[in-house]
């Protein structure tokens, strides 16, 4: 379907938002359709935002301001300069217009890789292309994660690092770098929209007791500081942001890196509401409690939480297999997904006890008896899949 277009002008448009600092220009958009769901695309010093209705706004001159204004909505929530060059994809390299230093697209730099993926989650590379997400993938920065409405992944830096993104979601990684001889380390995400888990790995042991923010995630409303912690939040869908602390310290500030609040003690919370300075509670309220759970991926299991050492063995591929089945059990994931999976597991069982059998009999039957046993789990799992659904 073919929807409106807007077009916004600085004569009519630009005006100022509570959110935003008064020297820096806003852009208002129509609504949060175009803010957190917008695909963004650049056409010559314009930019075009298209929302998944179809509807498109034309930002006029937007890359000809330096810096470009801050985009919002009535609500106040915004995403900066920062924000949308992270989520425009830059199909040409270095030519997109932004001041101050760019990535180019043809310069992949690897960052981490996905340790599971569960239901639709596509990842959007720096140039544009779009592809599916799978256990192992590599991921590069600059890399924009998406999930559907039944998906979640789980990602790991080169230094252990973990990210969680939930359902729904949308969170560019932005920036990471980790050298230990060097001491430096950094990572960076920007979280359009969903459910976040952040824990550090040994960028946080090497700050360990620094006064300086080794990481930080950016949302529509808050800017979240980390110093060696481990942290859980929620973007809703107007870009209202809360956050709760487990381990660490975290400051987050407006998206003015302004009215800080201190999360130093597990549990404490921090809500940050759209065109409002932070607050703070001392522990997460039922409804946020809720909302984290509806959220969020399952947390790491046992299995999971091993050591930073982030090498491909065969322990680790063995620990994943094991969270991939306790994931599936817990998710809302998609019938097909998860039947498709257990198919797999089940075949992979039939044939491993196929083999030990052949070994120590060497007869034909016992193989026809492993894969009707195998035939069996593939039957147990719909029958949990569909019980789960119900």
């Amino acid at each position: 379907m073919e929807g409106r277009a807007y077009t916004l002008s600085e004569d009519t448009d630009i005006q100022s938002e509570p959110i935003v600092e008064r020297s820096h220009p806003s852009v208002q958009l129509p609504d949060a359709s175009f803010l957190l769901h917008g695909a963004f695309e650049q056409d010559g010093f314009d930019l075009v935002v298209t929302n998944p209705s179809g509807e498109v706004v034309v930002v006029d001159d937007y890359f000809s301001f330096n810096p470009p204004p801050n985009l919002v909505i009535a609500s106040g929530s915004g995403m900066s300069p920062e924000m949308v060059r992270a989520f425009l994809p830059q199909r040409f390299g270095d030519d997109v217009q932004f001041a101050g230093p760019a990535t180019s697209a043809a310069s992949a730099i690897e960052i981490g890789k996905v340790t599971l993926v569960f239901g639709d989650v596509r990842v959007r590379h720096l140039d544009g292309t779009e592809e599916k997400l799978g256990r192992g993938d590599i991921l590069y920065k600059g890399d924009v994660i998406i999930t559907g409405g039944r998906g979640f992944v789980k990602a790991q830096m080169l230094d252990g690092t973990r990210f969680h993104l939930g359902k729904n979601g949308e969170a560019a990684l932005t920036d990471f770098e980790y050298n230990e001889a060097a001491k430096i380390g950094n990572f960076e995400a920007m979280v359009r929209v969903g459910g976040f888990h952040y824990k550090s790995g040994k960028i946080g042991k090497l700050f360990a007791g620094s006064s300086r923010s080794h990481s930080t995630i950016t949302t529509p409303s808050a800017i979240i500081g980390i110093r060696g912690s481990e942290l859980d939040g929620v973007v809703d869908q107007t870009g209202h942001t809360f956050v709760t602390h487990t381990s660490g310290t975290l400051v987050v500030t407006d998206i003015n890196s302004q009215n800080s609040v201190t999360l130093d003690v597990a549990g404490h919370t921090s809500d940050i509401p759209v065109g409002a300075p932070p607050t703070f509670t001392i522990a997460p309220s039922a409804q946020q409690l809720q909302q984290l759970s509806a959220s969020l991926p399952p947390a790491d299991t046992d299995d999971e939480d091993t050591d930073d050492d982030t090498d491909d063995t065969q322990d680790d591929d063995a620990g994943d297999d094991e969270a991939d089945a306790s994931a599936a059990d817990e998710a809302p994931a998609d019938d097909d997904v998860a039947v498709e999976e257990a198919e797999g597991e089940g075949e992979g069982e039939g044939e491993a006890d196929g083999e030990e059998d052949a070994g120590d009999e060497g007869e034909e039957d016992d193989s026809e008896s492993d894969d009707a046993d195998s035939a069996e789990d593939v039957e147990d799992a719909e029958s949990d899949v569909a019980e789960g659904d119900t």
